[in-house]
C-alpha cells in the first residue's frame, strides 16, 4: 500500500501566494528542490491587480515599512505597508498614450522623395534653406537645441514619441515606409526616423557658448566630409569663437558632414564658402596666424598669400622660400 501511494505521488506540488506567484515545494522526493519565494502581502497584491488594469498607483512619498518586537520573544514581526490608502485611480487613455499624430504617406505620394532631394542637393539646400538630419540622436540635439523643424518622417521601425517634442507643435509628422526611406538614406541600414530643418543663418549659432577662446578655425580645402564634421565637433567643444570655411571645402550642411558633426553645427557660429579675399575680414589685424597641413608646400602658399594684398593663386613648390619665419603647428 506505502509501496503504491509513493509510486503515484506527485513529483512537485504547487501553491499560489495571494494569488499570484506559484511556486513547487519541496515533497519526500529527494531530487526535488525547493525555490526562493516573495511573499506578496495583501496590499501589494491589490496594486499589482489595479497596474494590470491599467491603473498608475502612486504608493505616495512616506511609504515605509515598520518593524514592532513582541514583549514575550525576541522575535520580530512586519507590519503592514503604511500609506497603503494613498493609492491615485487615474487610468491612462489611448488618447495619452499616442501623443504625436501623424499623416501615413500613400504609395506614390512624392512629398517626402521631393524634400528630401531638395536637402541633399547644394543648390537647392541653399536656395530653400533647408537641410536633412538622420537618426535619433541628430534629431534629438536639433530640437533640444532649439532648432526650427519643418517636417518629421518616421517608419514602422521607431517610435516618433521617442523624440523630445511637444505634442501640441504644429510641426507635421509622416509615416513612410521603410524600402522609401532606404533609397534616399546615406547609411547601410536606415535608423527608421528623418527630418526636415531650417538652416541657421550665415554666422548664427542656435545655442550661443557662454565661454569661448579667442580661437577662429579656418578650414581650407577640406573635401572630406567626416574631416569636416570632425573638425566643428572639436571646435565647438574645445569653445571656438568661429569658424570659417573656405570656397573649395565641403558644405558644412552636407547630411553627412552633419551626421559627423554630433549636433555641433547648433552650437558654434559658421560662415560657410568664404573666398580668401574676405577672410581677413572676420580676423582682427593683430590676430597670430597658426598654421597646420600635412603638405609643407601648401603651408607657405597660404602664409605667402596672407602677407600679400593680391591673394591670387600661385606656385610654389616645397623647395622655395616663400616665406621667412611661418608659424608650424
Amino acid at each position: 500500500m506505502a509501496a503504491s501511494l509513493w509510486k503515484a505521488w506527485p513529483t512537485s506540488l504547487s501553491f499560489v501566494v495571494h494569488g499570484f506567484i506559484k511556486c513547487p515545494v519541496r515533497t519526500a522526493r529527494s531530487d526535488v528542490f525547493r525555490r526562493s519565494v516573495r511573499i506578496i502581502t495583501p496590499e501589494e497584491q491589490e496594486k499589482l491587480l489595479l497596474k494590470k488594469q491599467g491603473y498608475i498607483v502612486d504608493d505616495g512619498p512616506n511609504t515605509e515599512s515598520h518593524i514592532d518586537i513582541a514583549d514575550h520573544g525576541a522575535s520580530q514581526k512586519k507590519t503592514k505597508i503604511k500609506n497603503d490608502k494613498n493609492i491615485n485611480f487615474s487610468k491612462q487613455t489611448k488618447a495619452e498614450t499616442q501623443l504625436l499624430k501623424y499623416e501615413k504617406l500613400q504609395e506614390g505620394d512624392k512629398r517626402f522623395g521631393t524634400l528630401v532631394n531638395n536637402a541633399k542637393s547644394k543648390k537647392l539646400r541653399q536656395k530653400n534653406q533647408q537641410i536633412l538630419l538622420e537618426g535619433e540622436r541628430l534629431i534629438s540635439d536639433a530640437l533640444l537645441a532649439g532648432a526650427k523643424c519643418r517636417s518629421i518622417y518616421f517608419t514602422s521601425r521607431f517610435d516618433p514619441n521617442k523624440l523630445p517634442l511637444d505634442p501640441s507643435s504644429q510641426i507635421p509628422v509622416y509615416k513612410v515606409k521603410y524600402k522609401h526611406m532606404q533609397l534616399w538614406s546615406d547609411v547601410s541600414t536606415p535608423p527608421g526616423i528623418m527630418a526636415i530643418f531650417q538652416m541657421p543663418a550665415m554666422g548664427e549659432a542656435v545655442i550661443p557658448q557662454t565661454q569661448t577662446i579667442p580661437l577662429t578655425l579656418i578650414c581650407d580645402n577640406i573635401q572630406d566630409s567626416g574631416n569636416m564634421g570632425s573638425l566643428i565637433r572639436t571646435a565647438a567643444a574645445v569653445g571656438c569663437t568661429r569658424i570659417l570655411t573656405t570656397v573649395g571645402s565641403v558644405d558644412v550642411w552636407e547630411p553627412k558632414v552633419l551626421r559627423s558633426g554630433c549636433g555641433s553645427h547648433f552650437r558654434i557660429p559658421i560662415f560657410n564658402s568664404i573666398p580668401w579675399s574676405q577672410i581677413p575680414n572676420y580676423i582682427s589685424s593683430d590676430a597670430q596666424l597658426l598654421l597646420a597641413s600635412a603638405s609643407e608646400s601648401i603651408l607657405k602658399f597660404i602664409a605667402y598669400s596672407l602677407q600679400n594684398d593680391d591673394v591670387s593663386p600661385c606656385v610654389c613648390n616645397a623647395e622655395q622660400d616663400c616665406l621667412q619665419e611661418p608659424f608650424y603647428i
